[in-house]
């Protein structure tokens, strides 16, 4: 049996308060509550997942974390997506 995988593309921005990127941060994604992926921002504040995904064809939600640091707080997003 051959089991294939969706895509699951996420893609995002990290800001802190006024604006300026967080570079160098490591970013969760979470599908459906279970940890799936930890990503890290680039230099620009941008983080990028184009990857394997849910073997399985449905509505996912997928939520994106930063747990934060001693500089930044915590920050999530979340978003349902067919994939």
């Amino acid at each position: 049996m051959a089991v294939s995988k969706r895509t699951l593309y996420v893609t995002g921005s990290l800001r802190d308060a006024t604006g300026k990127p967080v570079q160098s941060m490591p970013v969760k994604i979470n599908v459906n509550g279970a940890y799936y992926v930890t990503v890290v921002t680039n230099s620009a504040g941008n983080y990028l997942y184009n990857g394997a995904g849910p073997s399985v064809t449905g509505q996912y939600t997928v939520t994106v974390v930063f747990e934060g640091t001693s500089n930044y707080g915590p920050s999530q997003a979340s978003q349902t997506q067919y994939i």
